[in-house]
């Protein structure tokens, strides 16, 4: 099903419908989008829907003309179109009618082996089959996406009776591959996996703040980055979700039967007098947080209105925190009377406790949970995982005496299966309570793919064999003849060490193999750029000359990567900033998965590119079809530090070259870049001529210089950032030189040295730097 799926069926154009239709036509799907016909045109409510996804943030679209790729449609008129789609997905209301009536309307033009999923947060899956004629239900089951559907990468499939398993794996193989998600198996229970333990959890620490006087901007930052959980945390997830949707999350847990913590679905006064009020979270611009000119305002649980959220943690609890020692975190916090630390504690053992019983009540293993949790709402560990690196059996007794001193939500013991075990994960296998064993993750083929997927930590992939190591960075293989150059620094910045790296790498893969890739398992992100704090050190400590031997040597580096004998591919996802995007520019061929984030952002801190990436988006343009508007458009991208939020949009930026791969899932990135690398070998890789560059020159210099001065005049941009924009348009223009002058690539990284050193001489790029570095945040001066 991966590859024969051309058209898909959306029922329903609300916030999901939508944006599923954005998620399907950012791999070049046809969608027909769904929904009732209106007195004012046939079809404008999905008409008016596809128009707001271009308003939408995150952006649900990679590029905006891919909303060309989403039909508008309604029952009436368009229902014969079913017909020749291979995958329908129902996202209408939760409401078991609406869902049946729609269903009568479509049912009739279904073809017997296209598949129908429903996109329900909670609602029975064998309800909903039930409203399907007897000969569609076997190609029926949930797909419940999470929201955004375009960035989170969780989808729960969820079977009824009569699913026919093979129609499901051939689903499960086509969303992983070809959409790129990561797919759970989960039972037909309400809120299925996620949405139980997420709801739960955020419904836990809601109480626990209220149970110790914890101030709400309290509670997110310490369950948020500081605990390996996203920034948005707890309250701010509950804005972004809508607090109307929380409660009827809340709502459908509820109907669970025999659940010992039922009363806590009873949602606190808190979300009940913002819900009354129509505070329901971002989308009305105010929950329990607002938005406001002189900040960012938080409701207070003590006053009942809104105040400046500038409450912060206890210092010495975020401290230790910060040492992800989990034993000791625990048995810190769980014998301080601290009340920060009482809420933190207390919001751990109602976790663990609650996973503990619904693992076993659902009858799934621990993986199950963890993955869920983790793809579904971004922890980095899942309550297990939690438990296992903090010592079971500690953090039992620990949790137990919890339970017998009722400090817990619940008094419910712990179940009989956690203490008759010694880990919840033995390598590749989890435990499962149901079945009293270790069992298999449950895989679909496409799977196969990822060579070091994210998944649990003790799970591990193929044999690294280690060809060479500094303090930065590694080469390694997985055995054969393709070798992989991965940085271990901190979000994968590019220091001294790492260039050494480079050099050390490309030399050996000259030597012994047929390519490099450079990939980091360690690292979600490709790389954040160069290291700015060493670059500052370096200025302070040795002054420019030792600045410009880095400069000089990073410019290299990136040069050997264009003109090595074997071929060099980039595996890009998440980050690729500043100097790592410049590093990726030089690469023979790049292979990236959809939603990278790419640019060259270095006049944020009062510089511009200068390890070849200045020259590189010069060179691109004037070898292109229409040198002259592509000069100006890249010389605007870097000018303005514009970052191309999906790969086809850096495509667009000229980021990319057509040659180069995009892919679904960012899992895939390794096999399919090792794939690309294998193939330019084998096809007698030369490396391409060092180039002599024709220069735009004066002309394209003064119009530049004009456009900026304008801009100035303007109040548009600082003094400073003209002075940045000029030392930029003179490094792309190949300076004062006449236009078609002929000069080598040598020429323009030395113009491109001397601007980044000259800028970043002046105060007002040491005070950009210098903030960037203290507060991770740009500075307009």
């Amino acid at each position: 099903m991966s590859n024969d799926v051309k058209t898909v069926a959306i029922l329903g154009s609300g916030v999901m419908g939508s944006q599923l239709a954005a998620l399907f036509a950012n791999f070049g799907i046809k969608v027909f989008l769904y929904d009732i016909k209106c007195k004012t045109g046939p079809s404008n409510n999905a008409f008016n829907a596809i128009k707001h996804l271009k308003k939408l943030k995150p952006e649900p679209l990679a590029v905006p003309k891919n909303a060309r790729l989403i039909i508008p449609c309604n029952y009436t008129d368009d229902a014969e179109k079913i017909t020749g789609v291979q995958l329908i997905i129902e996202a209408v209301s939760e409401n078991i009618d609406i869902k049946a009536s729609v269903f009568k309307s479509i049912s009739p033009y279904v073809a017997n082996n296209t598949i129908i999923t429903t996109n329900t947060s909670g609602l029975s899956i064998e309800d909903i089959a039930a409203c399907l004629p007897a000969n569609l239900r076997p190609n029926f089951f949930g797909a419940h996406f999470f929201n955004p559907p375009r960035y989170l990468p969780l989808v729960e499939l969820i079977y009824h009776a009569k699913t026919d398993k093979k129609q499901a794996e051939r689903m499960a193989d086509f969303l992983t591959r070809s959409i790129g998600k990561s797919v759970v198996i989960a039972p037909n229970t309400p809120n299925f996996i996620a949405n139980r333990i997420g709801i739960f959890s955020l419904l836990s620490t809601t109480n626990n703040c209220i149970k110790h006087d914890i101030e709400l901007e309290v509670a997110d930052k310490l369950t948020g980055t500081a605990i390996m959980r996203p920034k948005s945390a707890t309250f701010r997830t509950a804005d972004v979700v809508g607090l109307d949707i929380l409660q009827h999350a809340a709502g459908t847990s509820a109907t669970i039967a025999k659940d010992p913590w039922q009363q806590i679905y009873n949602l606190p006064a808190l979300f009940s007098d913002l819900l009354e009020s129509g505070s329901l979270g971002q989308k009305t611009g105010k929950g329990i947080y607002e938005k406001r000119k002189d900040g960012i305002y938080v409701y207070d649980l003590n006053t009942k209105d809104y105040r400046l959220a500038d409450k912060k943690p206890s210092e010495e609890l975020l401290k230790l925190l910060k040492t992800k020692d989990l034993p000791q975190i625990f048995a810190e916090l769980s014998s301080s009377d601290d009340k920060e630390y009482k809420f933190l504690w207390q919001t751990f053992a109602d976790l663990l406790h609650y996973s503990a019983y619904v693992c076993a009540s659902l009858k799934i293993s621990a993986r199950e949970i963890d993955m869920a949790i983790k793809l579904g709402f971004g922890w980095d560990l899942g309550p297990f995982e939690i438990w296992q690196q903090a010592g079971i059996k500690p953090t039992t007794s620990l949790i137990t005496a919890s339970i017998l001193a009722k400090e817990t939500y619940s008094s419910e013991p712990l179940p009989a299966w956690i203490a008759q075990i010694d880990c919840f994960y033995k390598e590749a296998l989890a435990f499962n309570p149901s079945e009293q064993k270790y069992t298999a993750a449950i895989k679909c083929k496409a799977e196969a793919r990822q060579l070091f997927p994210q998944t649990i930590y003790t799970d591990t992939g193929p044999k690294k064999h280690i060809c060479f190591e500094n303090d930065a960075a590694q080469l390694w293989t997985t055995g054969d003849d393709i070798c992989i150059f991965s940085l271990k620094t901190k979000l994968a910045t590019i220091n001294s060490a790492a260039l050494e790296a480079i050099f050390k790498a490309t030399d050996i893969a000259d030597r012994e193999f047929k390519a490099m890739v450079i990939w980091h398992p360690e690292c979600p992100n490709f790389g954040a750029g160069a290291n700015l704090m060493e670059l500052a050190e370096e200025f302070f400590i040795s002054g420019i000359t030792k600045v410009e031997s880095i400069i000089k040597k990073f410019q290299l580096a990136s040069l050997r990567l264009r003109y090595s004998k074997t071929p060099t591919v980039a595996a890009v996802r998440g980050f690729a900033l500043g100097g790592s995007c410049e590093i990726m520019l030089h690469c023979n061929r790049r292979v990236v998965a959809q939603n990278s984030f790419i640019g060259l952002v270095e006049a944020g801190v009062g510089i511009i590119p200068a390890a070849a990436g200045s020259k590189e988006m010069a060179l691109k343009a004037l070898l292109s079809d229409n040198p002259k508007q592509n000069l100006r458009n890249n010389y605007h991208t870097i000018a303005l530090g514009k970052v191309a939020t999906s790969a086809q949009m850096a495509l667009e930026m000229n980021f990319l070259q057509h040659e180069d791969v995009i892919i679904a899932h960012p899992d895939e990135l390794l096999y399919i870049a090792k794939q690309q690398a294998a193939a330019m070998a084998e096809s007698n890789f030369t490396p391409p001529q060092e180039p002599l560059i024709k220069v735009a020159g004066k002309p394209a210099l003064a119009n530049m210089e004009l456009e900026i001065a304008n801009m100035k005049a303007g109040n548009f941009i600082s003094e400073h950032d003209y002075l940045i924009a000029a030392k930029l348009a003179e490094v792309m223009c190949g300076g004062n030189l006449a236009s078609d002058t002929l000069v080598p690539e040598s020429f323009l990284l030395k113009l491109e040295r001397d601007a980044f050193l000259e800028l970043v001489q002046t105060p007002k790029s040491q005070e950009r730097i210098e903030y960037m570095l203290e507060t991770g945040k740009r500075l307009r001066n």
